[in-house]
């Protein structure tokens, strides 16, 4: 099952830019994305072949999960949905390098209880 997400970027100079990556979008994978640097070009290098440009978050409808940058500022949200609509909890907000941290501390013991259950990959 996948879970997309969109990635917008928002600067001074170029206003807001989005993407798109219909594949793990969930934090505990979403950290790799942002590795290669925190604006839309450093982005779209990082994950060529994985992003695609799109116009917006609103766009896509079948989104989990959305991450919003300014500067070296980070905001996850995730999607909820109700019977009465969906709305969007904050998941995580802060800066990129504390964002990239923790999850990845995360994946890294979803890896290793996993290996400790079923044997190293």
């Amino acid at each position: 099952m996948s879970t997309r997400a969109t990635y917008q970027f928002i600067g001074k100079v170029t206003g807001k830019q989005t993407m798109y990556i219909h594949h793990d979008g969930y934090p505990e994978y979403a950290f790799h994305y942002f590795q290669g640097g925190h604006n839309i070009d450093s982005f779209a290098e990082h994950n060529d072949g994985r992003a695609e440009v799109t116009d917006s978050h609103e766009i896509h409808g079948d989104t989990e999960y959305r991450y919003t940058v300014q500067g070296s500022s980070i905001l996850c949200q995730k999607r909820v949905f109700t019977e009465s609509g969906d709305t969007w909890e904050i998941e995580f907000l802060g800066t990129v390098y504390e964002f990239i941290n923790k999850y990845q501390k995360k994946y890294d013991k979803m890896v290793a209880d996993y290996e400790k259950k079923h044997g190293a990959r």
